[in-house]
Parts: C-alpha cells; structure tokens; sequence
C-alpha cells in the first residue's frame, strides 16, 4: 500500500507531493558524496521552520531546487542527520532556522510516538526513526506531516493521525528512535 492511499485512508490527503530522491538526482553534482543518500533531517526541520513562518509555499515551491537541497544539506551536516548520529547539534540548527527549543530529546517506542507526537509539549515536532526523518505540526485538532520522501499530508484530527503513524512505521518497516519538539 503507498503512503498516499494510507494517509486516506485514515482521513488524510496529500496537500503537497515530494520526493528527496528526485531532487538529490537532479542534483547530484552539487552535493557531496555523503549527501547523495538523503538529507531528510534537513528537510525535515526546514519544513517546519517555514510551517512557522507561514512561507511552506515559498520555501517548497521550487520543490527540486539546488539552493534547497544544498541547505538542507548543511543543516544535516551542522547536525540534522539522524542517521550519522548529529542529532546532538539538532538543537543549533533549528534555533539558526528560527524554531526554539521546546523540550529535551525525548526517546519513544514505536507504541508511544504517535501519541507523543499529538500531546506534547510544543505543536512543532522533528521525528527520527531509524536512519530517517520526518515532521509533524499540531495545529489544535488538525494535524500536517512531512515525509521528504512522499509529502505532506493534514489530517482532520488527532486519532486519525495516531492510527495513520502507528500504520506508517509498519508499512515503511521504521523504528522510533526520538522526538524533538520545537516552538
């Protein structure tokens, strides 16, 4: 089943299609080697600054871009990679990208993310699992996510996005790692 047809099923749509992997191809040349696998930890925090500012339009337009993808690429080197273990300087990045921090690193099990991601402490929040990264913004009821790798998707309440994450990490076969939440 794609994530697409998941997220609709739990109530979801698909608000803005994108894909990591097509930009980093078209890009290629101006990234360096260890970029070329993902710089979904950039993106991540990149899309909720610009949830905060109001720019996601402006920022995501040029959805493939090279200025895009070589900033998100210094942020991951600056310590949004999830993967290479930066999340130590997460916090750094993500002030640079004008969001605050609003809690510790939390660690979740894949049993506990989605509800801590709906009830804690901040409505902005960087997601890692295994070797990945997504993000959630929690707007009272109403719930976007971002995955670099398919898009962002709102849905309607927070059950529906529960049931939606508790579906993701089975079908993309990922492990909760940590949750960081930003104001």
């Amino acid at each position: 089943m794609s994530i697409r047809a998941l997220a609709e099923e739990h109530g979801g749509k698909r608000t803005n299609k994108f894909n990591q992997s097509k930009g980093l191809s078209q890009n290629w040349r101006h990234l360096i080697p260890e970029s070329q696998g993902g710089v979904c930890g950039g993106l991540s925090l990149m899309w909720l600054s610009s949830r905060k500012s109001g720019l996601t339009q402006n920022v995501f337009e040029k959805r493939y871009a090279e200025p895009l993808f070589k900033y998100a690429e210094r942020a991951s080197q600056l310590g949004a990679n999830n993967c290479l273990g930066g999340h130590q300087g997460i916090d750094n990045v993500a002030n640079t990208l004008g969001l605050n921090k609003g809690s510790a690193k939390v660690t979740v099990s894949n049993t506990g993310m989605p509800k801590w991601i709906v009830k804690g402490p901040s409505k902005y929040v960087f997601i890692a699992v295994n070797g990945h990264a997504v993000a959630a913004e929690i707007s009272g009821k109403v719930v976007n996510f971002f995955d670099p790798n398919y898009g962002q998707f709102k849905f309607p309440d927070t059950l529906k996005f529960v049931l939606f994450m508790q579906d993701y990490l089975t079908i993309t076969n990922q492990t909760a790692a940590f949750l960081k939440f930003y104001r």
